[in-house]
């Protein structure tokens, strides 16, 4: 995937996003054959919170290549804070979950119910094996919190264009 920088000083866009979460889950698949699936965990982590902020941006106007900022995405945050639906923790991939289904009904984009209930159960079990203490100490996921979270990972991939259209 040539020609894909970090650069802090541009702004990106949904599409960067998108291209991140594909980027990261191919360096998550490297990891998971090599064995190393707390590393995989991680970056199956940051592609549920990628695709979960591009469908936000999306649902809030976005088109797919128009600049977004840090700010921008901060403040999807903390609106989703203000409206009580996301907490404090870092990375509340929850919280963005419930922030999304808000968000669907308030532009009026009709929800299944099995499509909510699905979302809000990707993401707690995501959330429930990339919480701070598998990320940040020197922890090895077992092999059925591998599962859950790789299983909510691909729910996410396979189901991302369903989160805002």
């Amino acid at each position: 995937m040539g020609g894909f920088a970090a650069d802090a000083s541009r702004d990106g866009s949904i599409s960067t996003l998108e291209a991140a979460a594909a980027w990261r889950w191919d360096d998550a698949e490297l990891l998971r054959e090599r064995g190393r699936t707390a590393a995989a965990l991680y970056w199956f982590g940051f592609t549920i919170e990628f695709r979960l902020t591009a469908a936000l941006l999306r649902l809030h106007g976005y088109s797919p290549s128009a600049p977004v900022s840090l700010r921008d995405i901060d403040h999807l945050r903390s609106e989703a804070r203000r409206l009580q639906l996301m907490g404090t923790e870092p990375h509340d991939l929850q919280g963005l979950a419930r922030y999304l289904l808000r968000l669907r009904t308030d532009v009026a984009v009709r929800t299944r119910k099995s499509l909510g209930i699905e979302l809000l159960d990707a993401a707690s079990n995501a959330y429930a094996q990339w919480r701070p203490r598998m990320r940040y100490k020197p922890l090895v996921p077992t092999a059925a919190q591998f599962r859950l979270g790789l299983d909510a990972a691909l729910w996410f991939r396979e189901r991302y264009n369903d989160l805002w259209r």
